[in-house]
């Protein structure tokens, strides 16, 4: 069998009467044990340390960044014992991975996490993953946790990705019951519309992110369910089959992990702008080559993640770069065989492999 299953669990799931919802963390234990030994492995994505925060400090209504990281700092605590010790009952071991946007945009980091979580998944052990509250700002925060969940799919390359709420899933009319949409085959600006924005009382979420994760997850070629936290013993016995409740969101054309790696998970550091020669060619699926270049914007690396645009400012592609802002500057609009004449040394013809690139 050896499915992958990223599940994400909310804070709203999480927390009851102003604790952890010992039952319902109870029932995930349960059926990742039944399931594990059919074949299955399993990655949790778990909210819930700034919300445990609250109750166990005087941090009561955190609004700063500083008053979250203090709450989270708490709450981590409380909410990885709390997953332990249900665990523990189904003699399973638990691992905790706590990382920050950085960590993802960063190719070095993201593999190493890709590696970590590989050895984990090997041994059975179920990685249970949140975003590091306690040192991220807004500038490297992640956003939500189901951005986050979608992102660890791609990290573990999942079959199916299946978030938690407490709604039974994305409502055409969200106060009408009867408008569940059970299977979404394209996510488009109308279902966006739906979902309104996040509203989540004790989360940073709503469906409205949960959609986002879905459009991020299924692009990649991973399956969606949107299903409510009432029904997690239904998913688990369901997972053998066709699962039946909730919302599917099915999966598009996969495309391989390093792309939706660029897609999805990178911030640029830069941009090159490209005549329209290299533009049309790079639509083509042909390669960058220095020749099309007439403008370097920013100061970036080698292998950083840069933008290239048009002339007139629209974002063509994105990719990782062969050469730094200073050296594509000496050689553009040179042919690729003056590069080393110029340079002196020589990383391949290509500013951007079409291997390496993803067009927007």
């Amino acid at each position: 069998m050896n499915k992958k299953i990223v599940l994400k669990i909310g804070t709203s799931s999480l927390i009851k009467q102003n604790s952890t919802n010992e039952e319902f963390l109870n029932m995930i234990a349960e059926g990742i044990s039944i399931n594990m030994k059919k074949g299955f492995k399993f990655v949790l994505v778990s909210s819930g340390a700034i919300g445990l925060g609250k109750f166990y400090t005087n941090i009561k209504n955190p609004k700063s960044i500083p008053e979250k990281q203090a709450a989270a700092s708490v709450g981590q605590f409380y909410l990885i014992s709390a997953y332990k010790k249900a665990f523990d009952k189904e003699n399973i071991q638990c691992a905790q991975l706590l990382f920050t946007a950085s960590d993802l945009t960063n190719r070095e980091r993201f593999l190493n996490i890709q590696n970590t979580l590989k050895v984990l998944l090997k041994s059975n052990i179920v990685p249970i993953i949140n975003e590091n509250d306690t040192v991220a700002v807004e500038e490297i925060k992640i956003g939500d946790n189901d951005t986050l969940s979608a992102l660890v799919s791609l990290l573990v390359r999942a079959n199916i990705l299946t978030i938690f709420t407490d709604v039974e899933g994305l409502y055409a009319n969200k106060d009408d019951p009867s408008t569940l949409i059970r299977r979404v085959k394209k996510i488009d600006g109308y279902l966006y519309d739906i979902a309104g924005q996040p509203d989540s009382r004790l989360g940073t979420g709503g469906m409205y992110t949960k959609l986002k994760a879905a459009q991020i997850a299924t692009d990649a070629g991973i399956s969606v369910y949107v299903i409510s936290n009432k029904r997690v013993k239904e998913f688990f016995k369901d997972l053998n089959k066709d699962i039946e409740i909730g919302t599917h969101f099915e999966p598009s054309l996969k495309c391989s992990q390093k792309m939706s790696w660029l897609k999805y998970n990178t911030k640029t550091k830069g941009k090159v702008i490209v005549d329209q020669g290299a533009k049309d060619a790079l639509l083509k699926n042909k390669s960058l080559l220095p020749s099309g270049i007439v403008d370097v914007e920013g100061n970036f690396k080698r292998a950083d993640v840069i933008e290239i645009s048009d002339q007139f400012g629209n974002i063509v592609a994105k990719g990782l770069t062969n050469y730094s802002s200073n050296e594509i500057l000496r050689i553009k609009g040179s042919n690729t065989k003056d590069i080393y004449n110029i340079l002196g040394y020589k990383f391949g013809d290509e500013i951007v492999h079409k291997d390496y690139m993803i067009i927007i």
